[in-house]
């Protein structure tokens, strides 16, 4: 089953309330806590709502945000928790305990 950008589109703005960007060529997702810019992930502009994203382009989204392949994916089809993504960036040290229990609480 492919992604989206409609179902990356509702996840990066409702489930991890990332803050949109719209310039330039690409569509722009940041995820920021506590005024720190943790990650963040682009896409082309050009693409609509049932466009299906590339793999390749899915890699480098993951990437972006800090997190492999397989978890970018299931968390944008909602199949892992957000929780599960933050505790990640957690013990990656990206964030701290303060910015993983606001994160949580959005």
């Amino acid at each position: 089953m492919g992604i989206y950008v409609k179902d990356l589109k509702h996840f990066a703005t409702t489930v991890l309330q990332c803050e949109l960007e719209n310039d330039g060529d690409h569509v722009r997702y940041t995820l920021r806590v506590n005024s720190k810019d943790i990650a963040t992930f682009k896409y082309s502009r050009s693409w609509r709502g049932n466009f299906q994203i590339p793999e390749f382009i899915l890699h480098k989204q993951a990437q972006s945000m800090h997190c492999p392949l397989q978890m970018w994916k299931a968390l944008i089809q909602e199949r892992v928790s957000k929780e599960v993504y933050f505790s990640a960036l957690l013990k990656q040290e990206l964030i701290d305990q303060v910015d993983f229990e606001t994160l949580c609480k959005r």
